[in-house]
């Protein structure tokens, strides 16, 4: 497996300074997350880390937040894992079972 590049890893992240756009993409002169984040990701590279190990260490960090592909599973909302039925007068009982 290659080496990441600083590039790389930057679009793989998130900024945090609310423009919802990855670290590469950010384009807020002198943004306050963006700059110190390129600057942990070049000595993150530097120590020798490989990208897993980078995306890794900003993950324990910031949470999963960060990564712009985040990898934790949603549960589908809880409106969606049930039914509602009419039973035939203004009343209505839930039917729970799967889909």
């Amino acid at each position: 497996m290659k080496n990441a590049t600083q590039s790389e890893i930057e679009e793989a992240l998130t900024c945090q300074c609310g423009c919802g756009l990855t670290v590469h993409s950010c384009n807020h002169v002198q943004c306050p997350s963006g700059i110190p984040l390129k600057t942990e990701i070049s000595e993150q590279l530097a120590a020798g880390k490989d990208r897993a190990e980078v995306l890794t260490y900003f993950s324990t960090k910031y949470g999963e937040k960060i990564l712009s592909a985040p990898t934790t599973v949603v549960p589908p909302c809880f409106a969606h894992s049930f039914r509602i039925v009419r039973t035939g007068t203004d009343a209505a009982s839930i039917d729970t079972r799967p889909f």
